[in-house]
Order: C-alpha cells, then sequence, then structure tokens
C-alpha cells in the first residue's frame, strides 16, 4: 500500500464534481500520473476548448490493484482502471477524464449519495464517452483498421454506414461472441452511462470504434438482450411509442425526451443485472427513469440507508405505481442469500427471478379454464405499515386445500388428469364422512 496516501478535499458547490487531468506518456508500462481537479457542471457544459471524456467501465475484482500518482500523493484504484487509464493516456496531451471509481471520494456515503444523483448529467455533458472492455478479441484489430481505412477513403468522413470489411463471416461471429461475453454488458450502470452520452465509442486495449459501428458488427438485438434490455420495449409499445423503438437505437432520445421506461419496467427486465452493490439496482436506473418524480416521493439515493431501507422504499414506489398483484409476483422467489429485515414481500431486485407455475383458474371442463390468475387482489384495502414494515391485506377464508395431485406434463393427457382429480376428491369425500 503506498505510504502517502491521497486525500479528497470537500466539493463546494451543488453541480461540483471532479475530473483527473491524466498526464500523458510515450510508455504504455510508465507509472500512471496526473491530478485531480474540482469543476462544475454548468461550467463544463458552455466550455468548447477543453471537454473531458467519461470513461464506462466494470470495476473488476476488487483484489487487484493498482495505483495512480495524483501529486505528491499515491491513490490506489482497481486493476480494470488502472488498465483502462493506461489504454486512454495520450502519449504527448494531458487527457481529462472523469472514472466513478477515483473522482467520487468513496468512503463518503454523503458525496456518493450526491454524485451518483448528478452522474446523468455528468455523462450527458462530456462530449464522448468510452466504453472500456478490456482487452480486444481476436479480429478486433483487423475491425479497427478497417473502419480507419474506410473513414480516410470517403468523402464525407465517417460514416454510420458499415462497408466491406476483410473479415470472414466466422471470424466477426468469434468476435461478436466474445465480445458480448464481456462483464460490462451485465452491469447496472451501463444502460444510463450508455442512453445519456454524447458521443459513445468501445475501446478494447488501445483500440477504438464508435459505438454505431460496434452495433452494426454485433448487432443491436444482440446488445438488447446481452444487457438485460429485451423486454424493455414491450413496456415503451404500451405506452404508445413504436415496439422497436429501443433506447439503444436512438442515444439522443433520453435527453430530448421521447424515451419512456418507468422505474418499475426497468426493474422488471434487468434484475439480476451485476451491481457491487444491491442498492445501486435501484440507483443506478433514477437518471433514465420516465417517472422521476414518482420516484422521488418514496427513494432517495442514501448510502447511510441500508438494503432492507431501500427495498422496502423501493416496494413502495413499486405497489404504488404497478398495484398489489404485480408487487407480489415479483416477490415470489425470495432471494437465497440471508437478507437480515428485508420483508417477505419485498422483491430482491439483485436476483433473478426463477420461473414458477402461477395457480389458473379452472372451468366447468379440466383444462378449460382461463389463463387469468386465480389469486386476485382487486378491490381488496391494504396498508402498509412502517414500523416495523408490514404489508398488510384484507381478506376473508373461503376454503382450505386439504391435498394436491403432482404436476401434469400435458393437458392433453385428459383422462389421466380426471383419474387424478376423482382419487384426490374420494380421498376428501372420505375424511368428510
Amino acid at each position: 500500500m503506498p505510504s502517502n496516501m491521497f486525500q479528497y478535499r470537500p466539493l463546494e458547490h451543488l453541480d461540483s464534481f471532479r475530473l483527473l487531468h491524466l498526464e500523458p506518456s510515450l510508455n504504455h508500462s510508465a507509472d500512471l500520473k496526473g491530478s485531480l481537479h474540482h469543476a462544475t457542471l454548468s461550467d463544463c457544459d458552455y466550455d468548447l476548448i477543453e471537454p473531458y471524456t467519461a470513461l464506462s467501465y466494470v470495476w473488476g475484482d476488487a483484489s487487484q490493484r493498482g495505483v495512480i500518482h495524483l501529486g505528491g500523493s499515491a491513490k490506489e484504484i482497481t486493476a480494470s482502471l488502472d488498465a483502462a487509464l493506461r489504454d486512454m493516456r495520450d502519449k504527448s496531451r494531458v487527457c481529462r477524464i472523469w472514472a466513478d471509481a477515483l473522482c467520487i471520494d468513496q468512503s463518503n456515503n454523503a458525496e456518493k449519495g450526491v454524485q451518483v444523483t448528478l452522474m446523468g448529467r455528468i455523462y450527458s455533458t462530456a462530449h464522448h464517452t468510452v466504453i472500456h472492455l478490456g482487452k480486444s478479441p481476436p479480429g478486433f484489430e483487423k475491425l479497427f483498421i478497417d473502419l480507419k481505412v474506410q473513414s480516410q477513403t470517403t468523402m464525407h468522413g465517417n460514416t454510420s454506414d458499415l462497408g466491406q470489411l476483410s473479415l470472414a463471416a466466422d471470424e466477426i461471429d468469434g468476435m461478436r461472441r466474445d465480445l458480448l461475453s464481456k462483464p460490462w454488458f451485465r452491469r447496472v450502470w451501463v444502460f444510463q452511462e450508455l442512453v445519456l452520452s454524447t458521443d459513445v465509442w468501445v475501446q478494447c486495449d488501445n483500440l477504438r470504434i464508435r459505438w454505431h459501428h460496434f452495433c452494426k458488427v454485433v448487432d443491436t438485438k444482440n446488445v438488447v438482450v446481452a444487457m438485460l434490455l429485451d423486454t424493455l420495449s414491450d413496456s415503451i409499445a404500451q405506452q404508445g411509442q413504436p415496439r422497436n423503438a429501443t433506447p439503444l437505437e436512438d442515444m439522443n432520445s433520453r435527453r430530448y425526451g421521447a424515451f419512456e421506461a418507468p422505474l418499475s419496467s426497468l426493474l422488471s427486465c434487468r434484475r439480476g443485472i451485476g451491481a457491487t452493490d444491491p442498492r445501486d439496482i435501484v440507483f443506478g436506473h433514477l437518471g433514465v427513469v420516465s417517472d422521476r418524480d414518482r420516484c422521488d416521493r418514496f427513494i432517495k439515493v442514501d448510502y447511510d440507508r441500508d438494503l432492507a431501507r431501500v427495498s422496502v422504499d423501493t416496494a413502495r414506489y413499486f405497489l404504488d405505481a404497478t398495484g398489489i398483484e404485480s408487487l407480489l409476483s415479483h416477490a415470489m422467489n425470495p432471494s437465497p442469500i440471508t437478507a437480515p429485515g428485508i420483508p417477505s414481500w419485498c422483491p430482491r431486485w439483485s436476483r433473478s427471478q426463477l420461473s414458477w407455475d402461477t395457480i389458473h383458474k379452472v372451468g366447468r371442463k379440466f383444462g378449460g379454464g382461463d389463463d387469468s390468475s386465480y389469486v386476485s387482489f382487486g378491490g381488496t384495502h391494504r396498508i402498509l405499515l412502517s414500523a416495523p414494515p408490514v404489508l398488510a391485506i384484507s381478506g376473508f377464508e373461503v376454503t382450505r386445500i386439504k391435498a394436491s395431485s403432482h404436476a401434469f406434463s400435458s393437458c392433453d393427457d385428459e383422462a389421466r388428469a380426471q383419474e387424478e382429480s376423482k382419487a384426490v376428491a374420494l380421498e376428501l369425500l372420505q375424511d368428510i364422512r
């Protein structure tokens, strides 16, 4: 551990943040050197001379460490940030970079809460955003060269169209699989970072290509699936927009108000996405949601609140936004990880929801009922108590289940199903006698 550790100075203004001025070097393996400078988003928004670049990356294994020298002090950083800064470092010019793990005092919960709230503006104000995916897969260098040659030989410079590539079809398929398997695509924060950025680049090692070229090569639909956004278009369509209008196809849609997705939809389709802190499953989406006013009534970005408190606050929001049936359906599979203080009716958004068989209504003929849920809370009264957090629902007992048959593999086997039903019924009748 470095002997002279770096100390953060407090931020002074409501829109203050820090920027890293990364010093140049001709040697990729040379020590990282730079300085942290205070700035304001309002000043940077009008700065045409010295823009900054926002970095989007995966924190990675916290046990793997690197060091950056900031003035006369040293600051430990993760190995993934160390690699990203080395790849972004220019040979002759100072780079102005924003990287969350370095530019936010991670030991100061109050500052973290404010900076996370500003994060959407930080990415939208940056002139460029670099997505650092780590090591380049086979074929990426050839793709980089092809795109650079096309840009140099095209009258209009860089275009969104993808010209002839020297890569064979199997090379492209292999590269696509390698790229989309990168952990970046399974990180909660990248959705917000992506849709709010102005000019996005994808970088592997020291090779950078534009986002729209990247999407042409790997296919935007594959990116949507990799980022757990494949069910989001249904939610968008329900709000009057075209079903294929995903935020990845129009990077400026959220900025100009065209992208509409409430927090409830994002949590539903992206639950289980990667996050170092499970509270960030909620906090990491607030910058792009369409119902921010409703979210603010229930949820506060406050890292002094533990996971149980954030889970209850989010459940209160979800109940208000979607209703009790939707809330309980998302809470059906409790996390196998012990979560002290989290009520059973609170969804564990950091865990993927396992499939479960819904009980359905049954009509006169076995298997001939509709597909509506047997359990319905329409018209019921409910109340949420605060201390302790209790969800109370009014109701009355209709009957009690005495026995049940095993699960049938197919409704086509109706004769067998009827025999099973008769056997259960006879057992019940015998008990009644």
